[in-house]
């Protein structure tokens, strides 16, 4: 009686431990997730800044003639 209570108890603590680590997986998977969308659109973004600068010296030259 008392072996068939302390697998029920070892059983309750494996099954708990288990649903942890699983909660614990998805979530780190879904930082991950987040951290390569935040690296992909910090990426966008860039080539986007870089595709369309300001010709600050095109502007300079159009105030100086006025």
């Amino acid at each position: 009686m008392i072996v068939m209570v302390i697998i029920g108890i070892l059983s309750i603590v494996l099954f708990r431990t288990f649903g942890s680590v699983s909660e614990l997986s998805f979530r780190i998977q879904q930082q991950k997730n987040v951290g390569t969308e935040i690296i992909t659109l910090s990426q966008i973004i860039q080539n986007y800044a870089d595709r369309n600068q300001i010709d600050y010296a095109r502007y300079d030259d159009l105030s100086v003639q006025h």
